[in-house]
Protein backbone atom coordinates (compact mmCIF):
# COMPACT_ATOMS: atom_id res chain seq x y z
CA UNK A 1 0.00 0.00 0.00
CA UNK A 2 2.96 2.31 -0.19
CA UNK A 3 3.16 4.90 -2.91
CA UNK A 4 -0.56 5.42 -3.49
CA UNK A 5 -1.10 9.02 -4.44
CA UNK A 6 -4.86 9.23 -4.46
CA UNK A 7 -6.57 12.57 -4.93
CA UNK A 8 -8.46 13.85 -1.90
CA UNK A 9 -12.17 13.11 -1.92
CA UNK A 10 -14.99 15.49 -1.13
CA UNK A 11 -15.48 19.15 -1.76
CA UNK A 12 -12.55 21.47 -1.02
CA UNK A 13 -13.20 23.71 1.96
CA UNK A 14 -11.61 26.80 0.44
CA UNK A 15 -11.89 28.09 -3.11
CA UNK A 16 -8.28 28.50 -4.24
CA UNK A 17 -9.22 31.14 -6.82
CA UNK A 18 -10.72 33.48 -4.20
CA UNK A 19 -7.39 34.46 -2.63
CA UNK A 20 -5.88 36.11 -5.74
CA UNK A 21 -9.13 37.99 -6.35
CA UNK A 22 -9.17 39.31 -2.78
CA UNK A 23 -5.53 40.31 -3.17
CA UNK A 24 -6.38 42.24 -6.32
CA UNK A 25 -9.26 44.03 -4.60
CA UNK A 26 -7.08 44.91 -1.62
CA UNK A 27 -4.33 46.20 -3.90
CA UNK A 28 -6.80 48.35 -5.82
CA UNK A 29 -8.38 49.81 -2.67
CA UNK A 30 -5.01 50.54 -1.06
CA UNK A 31 -3.57 52.08 -4.21
CA UNK A 32 -6.70 54.15 -4.91
CA UNK A 33 -6.85 55.56 -1.39
CA UNK A 34 -3.09 56.08 -1.32
CA UNK A 35 -3.01 58.09 -4.53
CA UNK A 36 -6.03 60.19 -3.53
CA UNK A 37 -4.74 60.99 -0.06
CA UNK A 38 -1.24 61.70 -1.36
CA UNK A 39 -2.61 64.28 -3.79
CA UNK A 40 -5.04 65.83 -1.28
CA UNK A 41 -2.52 66.10 1.55
CA UNK A 42 0.25 67.49 -0.64
CA UNK A 43 -2.01 70.12 -2.27
CA UNK A 44 -3.36 71.09 1.16
CA UNK A 45 0.21 71.50 2.45
CA UNK A 46 0.98 73.70 -0.56
CA UNK A 47 -1.86 76.04 0.36
CA UNK A 48 -4.87 74.77 -1.58
CA UNK A 49 -8.23 75.35 0.11
CA UNK A 50 -11.80 76.05 -0.94
CA UNK A 51 -11.65 79.03 -3.25
CA UNK A 52 -7.90 78.81 -3.82
CA UNK A 53 -6.41 75.91 -5.74
CA UNK A 54 -9.60 73.86 -5.95
CA UNK A 55 -8.63 72.60 -9.39
CA UNK A 56 -5.63 70.83 -7.87
CA UNK A 57 -7.75 69.31 -5.10
CA UNK A 58 -10.04 67.85 -7.79
CA UNK A 59 -7.17 65.70 -9.08
CA UNK A 60 -7.36 63.70 -5.84
CA UNK A 61 -10.70 62.23 -6.89
CA UNK A 62 -8.93 60.57 -9.83
CA UNK A 63 -6.99 58.26 -7.48
CA UNK A 64 -9.17 55.16 -8.06
CA UNK A 65 -9.12 55.71 -11.82
CA UNK A 66 -5.34 56.02 -11.84
CA UNK A 67 -5.07 52.88 -9.69
CA UNK A 68 -7.31 50.95 -12.10
CA UNK A 69 -5.28 52.07 -15.10
CA UNK A 70 -2.02 51.15 -13.37
CA UNK A 71 -3.22 47.71 -12.27
CA UNK A 72 -4.70 46.88 -15.67
CA UNK A 73 -1.44 47.83 -17.39
CA UNK A 74 0.69 45.73 -15.03
CA UNK A 75 -1.07 42.52 -16.04
CA UNK A 76 -2.80 41.78 -12.75
CA UNK A 77 -5.96 40.41 -14.39
CA UNK A 78 -4.89 36.78 -14.81
CA UNK A 79 -7.66 35.57 -12.51
CA UNK A 80 -10.39 37.28 -14.51
CA UNK A 81 -9.04 35.77 -17.73
CA UNK A 82 -8.94 32.31 -16.16
CA UNK A 83 -12.46 32.68 -14.80
CA UNK A 84 -13.70 33.83 -18.20
CA UNK A 85 -12.05 30.90 -20.00
CA UNK A 86 -13.44 28.33 -17.58
CA UNK A 87 -16.94 29.84 -17.78
CA UNK A 88 -16.89 29.88 -21.58
CA UNK A 89 -16.11 26.18 -21.89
Amino acid sequence: MQGLDLPPTGVPLVDQRARPVLKQYATFIALGFGISWLIWISTHRLGARPGVGEEFLAFGSAGPAVAAIFLSRTGRNEVSRDAYCSAAS
